[in-house]
């Protein structure tokens, strides 16, 4: 849920490539996120990628609660702060 959140982010600013890691390197070099925004959201992607694959990872309830944290920072930066 919280990948597609930033999937969504990285659609409404009209990313050209459709990998959520290319995504998110396009927002930083366009300037929309800063490089602790980039990393905290690469950070995001590699958990998402645990959710998305069959492993035997478990992401912890508290990590969990970080990334959803994450999620909403970055659409209040990207559509209120960043404006």
């Amino acid at each position: 849920m919280c990948g597609r959140t930033i999937e969504g982010v990285c659609n409404h600013h009209s990313t050209k490539n459709k990998t959520l890691a290319g995504g998110l390197k396009e927002l930083r070099e366009n300037g929309i996120i800063d490089e602790r925004l980039f990393e905290w959201g690469d950070e995001l992607r590699k958990h998402r990628n645990i959710g998305a694959h069959a492993t035997s990872e478990k992401i912890s309830k508290e990590d969990a609660k970080d990334l959803l944290d994450f999620s909403s920072a970055i659409c209040e930066y990207v559509f209120t702060l960043h404006l």
